[in-house]
């Protein structure tokens, strides 16, 4: 791994060396982050100051230092530490909304549409027509996009979204995380080219045979050191939506009306902004709004660990963000899960790469594909055989 600063025209500058750490992440639906830790050296003040981008060798991300802390460390050597974001968090700067007008209404956006289509729709808006103020473009923008679609498809579903006047950052980081698609801001190498993706990853999972399987597991020599986290603690599987002029009963995915005992976790969603007549639009907004806070109330798996140094996948190569991979323990499971983070550290003990995967789907050991959380063996229909997913 080897990490360098960006001149003015975003084209590789100094090489960065002689650090006792380094951090760098990226990720799928926000923006990445890093950190170094050096020697409190004049070179390094120099060199690493705030507003500095710096590149990954290997990596598409730009990333810009936001702080830089010169203190004593435990120690007592003094030690400089540099922080900073992704260029996506430039997007946090950008007010997401269409017109700045009539300020004696309370301003709402609304969109309707695909999901990712709406997330394009909001950046171009803002940054490509420049809605609200021509000076809102980002710094070596070009249209088009410069990596190629992935094979898993957007989701299809049309949908009518209100936005609040918020930043475009937390706008688009709300859509990417109700729906499993990503952001991206990625730089062409030294062209001085940048362009803005919403996009998915590529089906690298057993069920397909187009491209070769991405499966992580100790017991192969793919993974090690492997940390789960599970949670249902802040789990709900039914929403009661509270608008001015009507209600709604709004079900997370894999639960119907049918959901009862422990399994039946409400949340209470004040709607009272959704000002619409009695119809089927409010009622379409009441259910639009529940699914958005139920998308932030599911149940947590996730899943990393360290990538051997002589494993067989690379990263950008074999898998990248947005990607659907496996995941198989030690008792058989096989779990469905999208590559949602990339970490990749460097210290004074070496160089590991840690991947970041999120449940998506729980395959049991040689039978069916996981049927819907929630669902009971009972209840499958009789007419559904062992090779139907």
């Amino acid at each position: 791994m080897e990490w360098f600063t960006l001149n003015e025209g975003l084209q590789r500058a100094e090489v960065i060396e002689g650090y006792e750490s380094f951090v760098w992440t990226e990720r799928y639906a926000e923006c990445g982050d890093f950190e170094i830790l050096v020697n409190s050296e004049q070179s390094y003040r120099s060199l690493l100051q705030p507003g500095v981008r710096i590149g990954m060798n290997g990596s598409y991300y730009t990333m810009m230092i936001e702080s830089a802390v010169d203190e004593i460390a435990l120690d007592g050597v003094k030690k400089l530490t540099i922080t900073g974001r992704s260029m996506e968090s430039i997007l946090d700067d950008r007010v997401g909304y269409s017109a700045v007008d009539d300020l004696t209404a309370k301003p709402k956006w609304t969109l309707t549409g695909k999901p990712a289509d709406i997330a394009r729709t909001m950046f171009n808006t803002v940054c490509v027509t420049h809605a609200l103020d021509a000076n809102d473009s980002i710094p070596f923008y070009t249209t088009g996009r410069l990596l190629p679609l992935g094979s898993i498809p957007e989701p299809a579903e049309t949908v009518t979204l209100d936005f609040d006047p918020d930043s475009l950052y937390n706008d688009l980081v709300s859509i990417c995380t109700t729906w499993p698609i990503g952001f991206r801001i990625v730089r062409d190498g030294d062209t001085g080219h940048v362009y803005f993706e919403v996009y998915t990853g590529n089906d690298r999972t057993t069920m397909q045979s187009v491209r070769n399987a991405v499966l992580f597991s100790p017991t192969m020599d793919t993974i090690s050191k492997t940390a789960v986290i599970k949670s249902i603690a802040g789990q709900k599987s039914v929403a009661y939506v509270y608008g001015k002029l009507d209600a709604v009963k709004v079900y997370a995915t894999g639960y119907d009306a049918t959901v009862s005992g422990a399994a039946r976790k409400v949340l209470m969603v004040n709607a009272q902004d959704i000002d619409l007549p009695l119809g089927a639009a409010l009622t379409t907004a009441l259910t639009q709004r529940g699914k958005n806070e139920l998308a932030k109330h599911t149940a947590v798996y996730a899943y990393d660990g360290e990538l051997p140094q002589t494993q067989p996948y690379i990263y950008n190569v074999d898998y990248a963000l947005g990607d659907l991979v496996e995941e198989q323990s030690p008792e058989g499971f096989i779990n469905q899960l999208i590559v949602t983070e990339q970490i990749f550290v460097s210290d004074g003990s070496g160089e590991l790469a840690y991947p970041t995967l999120t449940l998506k789907d729980v395959i049991l050991p040689g039978t069916w594909r996981a049927r819907p959380i929630g669902e009971h063996w009972a209840d499958v229909p009789s007419t559904l055989h062992w090779n139907e997913a």
